[in-house]
């Protein structure tokens, strides 16, 4: 059977306000025609479908048609794809997620967006001493499913984990130090993670008769793992693409936790494609799309799991996701900001550029600089960074100073030295603001 992993589409996710409906568009159409020349089985889709809590009716459109042109596939022949499997992540609602649920399971859609209640029952009602003692439930959780393929001979389990919660996994304690919240917080995890496998288990030897000697079992999870690599910029020190949501070392989870008997571990949440340590079988997809900047240089890509019957084993390929819209984070001093600027004009394609300034020199015309660079060319600058002027932010004023000790010609100048303006923008902007203070002064 063949299962194609992929997670953090971020729909929605706009790039300083620049729109990328057309790149998801165009993403959903190379996916569904991957799906079909690869003779996927089983999508499964690890959380951050959407990059808000209220995503907008363009989204929920591409989102909609997307799975039920895999289903249309699957009836006219086109595609073998029988099942979707959906989690939730941090950025999703598991609300909105939730209230499509009976719905898209006619289309063979199962959506989990959130953790299990009976078992969260069984962990957070364990005492300490036998928190990690194997116990079995009585009933399956509504988060595992046994798959078959179209011809029904051959078959993989699913054991579906959402982005978990602190409240899915342990009691609030707040006499806890952090250290210990954190401890607290991964056994959790690692017990969901136990008890789904050994339900699978169960679920397994109920299908014993299944022409099938080793029915692979695969979970899901949106988490930090411990040794993950975020994509850290180099040049700029922004992390890229998501925003932790635990504090501390809450969010680095042991990757050792995963229970052993996982054939594959299909994780989201970072968005850098990767195995989590040193092991094949556990691996981030990364995102679809650069989320940032940042990610412009990374290859993005999906993975497809070819799980062979005969053998006994699995096959992993990386299948490259095509760059729907170009994008270049340009750094430098003025020299080299017009050098590089120049070479991408000569490339004479569209392409979306972040332009940092890290110069020493103080730069009164920067964005108009790079306005006359990119003149009459394909290039469109989304965003300028002076990160001189941004360094000095933080020392116009003296650690002494109180706002109310300063009059309005002092706070108003202070905050024009943030700026890169040149001489005649700060006299006309001077005008206006005496204008503006001899009004109110007259009210």
């Amino acid at each position: 059977m063949k299962i194609l992993h992929t997670s953090d589409w971020h729909l929605d996710h706009t790039l300083y306000n620049q729109r990328r409906g057309e790149e998801f568009s165009a993403f959903f159409n190379w996916l569904t025609e991957v799906i079909c020349q690869q003779e996927v089985d089983v999508l499964i889709v690890s959380g951050d479908i959407f990059n808000n809590r209220s995503p907008s009716v363009s989204s929920q459109r591409k989102y909609f048609d997307f799975l039920s042109r895999i289903r249309r596939d699957r009836i006219s022949g086109k595609s073998r794809c029988e099942h979707v499997i959906i989690v939730s992540g941090n950025h999703d609602s598991s609300a909105f997620l939730m209230a499509s649920q009976e719905v898209l399971r006619t289309l063979n859609v199962r959506v989990v967006a959130a953790g299990d209640k009976a078992i969260s029952k069984k962990i957070i009602g364990s005492s300490e001493n036998d928190c990690l003692q194997k116990k079995k439930i009585s009933e399956k959780p509504e988060t595992l499913f046994f798959l078959m393929n179209c011809e029904q001979t051959e078959a993989v389990i699913v054991a579906a984990v959402p982005f978990l919660l602190p409240r899915d996994v342990m009691l609030s304690q707040n006499a806890q130090g952090e250290e210990e919240k954190s401890l607290t917080l991964n056994r959790g995890i690692q017990k969901y993670y136990e008890i789904m496998w050994e339900d699978a288990e169960i679920l397994r030897q109920e299908h014993k008769d299944f022409p099938q000697e080793k029915i692979p079992v695969i979970t899901t999870g949106h988490l930090f793992t411990q040794g993950g690599k975020t994509g850290l910029e180099s040049q700029t020190g922004i992390i890229n693409g998501f925003r932790d949501l635990y504090v501390g070392n809450m969010e680095h989870f042991p990757c050792q936790y995963f229970p052993e008997g996982y054939d594959y571990v299909a994780l989201g949440h970072l968005h850098v494609p990767q195995t989590v340590g040193g092991n094949e079988h556990i691996r981030y997809s990364g995102s679809p799309l650069a989320i940032s900047f940042g990610e412009a240089e990374q290859q993005k890509q999906v993975v497809l799991v070819d799980f062979d019957v005969k053998k006994k084993d699995s096959r992993f390929t990386f299948l490259p996701v095509p760059c729907f819209q170009l994008l270049a984070q340009v750094v430098g001093d003025m020299e080299k900001l017009e050098s590089e600027i120049n070479r991408l004009k000569n490339l004479e394609k569209v392409i979306w550029l972040e332009v940092i300034y890290v110069g020493t020199e103080r730069v009164f015309d920067l964005q108009q600089k790079i306005s006359g660079w990119v003149q009459n060319s394909l290039l469109e600058v989304l965003s300028i960074r002076n990160r001189m002027a941004e360094q000095n932010r933080t020392d116009i004023f003296e650690e002494t100073e109180m706002l109310e000790h300063l009059d309005e010609e002092s706070v108003f100048r202070r905050r024009l030295m943030m700026e890169t303006f040149s001489e005649d923008e700060q006299a006309e902007l001077w005008k206006m603001f005496r204008e503006i203070l001899s009004e109110c002064k007259n009210e």
